[in-house]
């Protein structure tokens, strides 16, 4: 229970800065956002705990892609 946990805790927060920042599309999420959310909500982590959050961003929005086109950009 405590991995699922963490990976929902990791992907709601990326949740959140979405939608602070207005992003309304999946297509707008690129690694532009991803660096804006690590330097921005990440800050205060340690290297490793920034490298797992952004792990597992990068795997669940590969899994969504994967599921929606067949192809991923991740």
């Amino acid at each position: 229970m405590k991995g699922l946990k963490q990976y929902f805790n990791t992907n709601y927060k990326f949740y959140l800065f979405l939608v602070d920042f207005k992003f309304k599309f999946f297509l707008q999420i690129n690694t532009t956002a991803l660096r804006n959310f690590a330097s921005e909500k990440l800050t205060n982590l340690s290297d490793a705990t920034k490298m797992n959050t952004l792990l597992s961003i990068k795997f669940f929005l590969t899994f969504i892609e994967d599921k929606n086109n067949g192809r991923s950009k991740y």
